[in-house]
């Protein structure tokens, strides 16, 4: 595998390329697929990924980031490094890196199934896809995955930017985070800035150090985005009012009405039982102060001792490796 990943970054073209075209190509004029791109609102362009394939025929998702978002190269590399020992079957493993002149890249597995995200709201939705039993194992998935870093990793991390394009899917719809560390790797300004509107905590909104307790807010959005099929990003037209994901979903719990929260695209078919306890995980973890919310560890065995949840005897933590 590191021979065939050194052989598909000699084969790269120079840093000359537009990081802004939709593809990225190679010094043999073979084009890269670009998959998505992603920006910050309060920083510059920050990062590309494309779909790639290595010489054995492997296929691989590479991330181009924006040079000057890293500290120097020796911390950039000594973090990959570190970063590249993490395993777990809910994480995005990383394969590789480049680091030469100006070029800083990622390389990962490509994930077929796209992201939460675009199957939520994006070219994929349509398709239908994500039935409420799909729905509920990548809620359990990714519970797992965050667990694995907060407690079980060789040192606990903090992810800092959970949301549904983190959020990747493979050939059975299993999650796969991505992006977990990356605030090891970015200049101290770019970490700051890093989360998502609609999934930051409020005490990050407020400059504060990122925590656990912030993914587990995250989380708990990306549980309310994943019933409801709304996007937390956008508010959400109630009466006369705007409210956030978290606010409408209090205000129908609290009148009843917790069937009117789910997402239409599932055409009614889902577990009412379910759907009770999911939305009761989902506001313990978003809880606007951070002493109030559940850890990743209770969020796990809130799960597993569900009476209701299809996914509760399939969480088992895998140690460290």
């Amino acid at each position: 595998m590191a021979s065939s990943i050194r052989s598909f970054f000699n084969k790269l073209f120079s840093t000359s390329n537009s990081s802004r075209t939709s593809c990225m190509q190679s010094s043999d004029g073979e084009d890269y697929e670009l998959l998505s791109e992603s920006r910050s609102p309060q920083i510059e362009w920050s990062s590309c990924v494309y779909k790639g394939q290595l010489p054995d025929g492997a296929q691989i998702a590479v991330k181009r980031w924006k040079y000057d978002l890293f500290t120097d190269i020796n911390g950039f590399c000594s973090e990959v490094q570190f970063l590249g020992r993490f395993r777990h079957k809910n994480l995005l493993g990383l394969k590789g890196y480049c680091a030469e002149g100006r070029e800083r890249m990622l390389v990962f597995d490509y994930m077929s199934n796209s992201s939460l995200h675009a199957h939520l709201h994006g070219d994929l939705e349509k398709e239908q896809q994500l039935d409420w039993h799909k729905r509920m194992a990548i809620a359990c998935g990714c519970a797992e995955g965050l667990v694995y870093l907060h407690y079980y990793a060789d040192s606990e991390l903090v992810h800092g930017n959970i949301k549904s394009s983190n959020v990747l899917l493979g050939p059975a719809f299993e999650p796969k985070i991505v992006d977990f560390g990356l605030s090891r790797l970015l200049n101290d300004n770019v970490a700051r800035a890093r989360g998502s509107f609609g999934y930051t905590a409020p005490e990050d909104a407020q400059g504060e150090a990122l925590t656990q307790r912030s993914d587990v807010f995250g989380f708990g959005i990306l549980l309310l985005e994943l019933i409801s099929g709304k996007n937390p990003a956008e508010k959400i037209q109630s009466g006369t009012r705007k409210q956030s994901i978290v606010e409408w979903a209090q205000d129908l719990v609290m009148g009843g009405k917790m069937d009117e929260l789910v997402d239409s695209m599932l055409h009614g078919k889902y577990n009412h039982e379910e759907l009770e306890d999911l939305l009761n995980l989902a506001i313990m973890c978003a809880q606007l102060k951070p002493e109030d919310r559940l850890t990743m560890l209770e969020v796990v065995e809130y799960l597993k001792g569900s009476r209701h949840l299809e996914c509760d005897n399939t969480l088992k933590l895998e140690t460290k490796v």
